[in-house]
């Protein structure tokens, strides 16, 4: 009996001494405190710290990348630039002046041109014209501009003849689209066209340097008009 006493009570004090390290182990709130903080630290690091850097390093990389593309750009000008003689571009700068004026009012545009249809003898039918800015070709860049439809009846030598000094003969930079040439029953021809004179007025906003050039030499057939326009004046 001694001995089983003696087995019992050290028994209990082993599972006393479990118990008690068990109780040593497990964890409590202030066991989870300086973890959770760890934890929450490193978040705000990383939402307020750690990813607006890495955000802003990807965007310096981005502006990087569009300054060395905008050098580019402005090396590339420059080599264009130097391919152009200075004393021929300012000739051609004179030569252009002198036959696109910076103003073209309206009812001069018309009286040339009803005066011109009168010399070949031909009716009225329709003529109109406003100013249209730099609308005349929302496609092209194209400059500023008169422009407007018109019809006019006679006969057929004559309406060919006003077809053709209508832009040979101009004192203008003259463009005519939607031509259309028919004979009525009378015998008497018809033609209905669009016609637009241009004008170059004075820049105004920034010049985006930035934009593809394409050097002027390169439209030698408009540079020939030029001429020939001069060659009128």
């Amino acid at each position: 009996m001694s001995r089983l006493a003696t087995n019992t009570q050290k028994t209990s004090k082993e599972i006393a001494a479990i118990s008690e390290k068990m109780k040593k182990t497990r964890l409590n709130l202030n066991d989870l405190i300086i973890p959770i903080s760890v934890a929450v630290i490193l978040l705000l690091l990383s939402i307020f710290v750690f990813i607006p850097m890495v955000n802003a390093a990807l965007d310096y990389q981005e502006e990087i990348k569009e300054t060395d593309q905008k050098i580019e750009q402005l090396n590339e000008l420059d080599r264009k630039l130097s391919l152009l003689d200075e004393n021929q571009l300012s000739d051609d700068i004179v030569l252009a002046k002198s036959v696109i004026p910076k103003v073209l009012k309206v009812s001069d545009f018309i009286y040339y041109v009803d005066n011109l249809a009168k010399e070949k003898s031909l009716i009225i039918r329709e003529l109109s014209a406003g100013d249209m800015g730099g609308r005349i070709s929302p496609s092209e860049n194209s400059g500023a501009g008169v422009s407007g439809p018109i019809s006019y009846q006679g006969e057929y030598s004559n309406v060919v003849s006003f077809l053709d000094e209508v832009q040979s003969i101009s004192p203008y930079i003259i463009r005519i689209q939607n031509v259309e040439v028919a004979q009525s029953i009378t015998g008497q021809w018809t033609i209905s066209l669009v016609v637009s004179g241009y004008y170059m007025a004075d820049r105004t906003g920034n010049l985006n340097i930035y934009k593809p050039f394409k050097a002027y030499t390169d439209y030698r057939d408009i540079l020939d008009i030029f001429e020939e326009k001069a060659k009128n004046l």
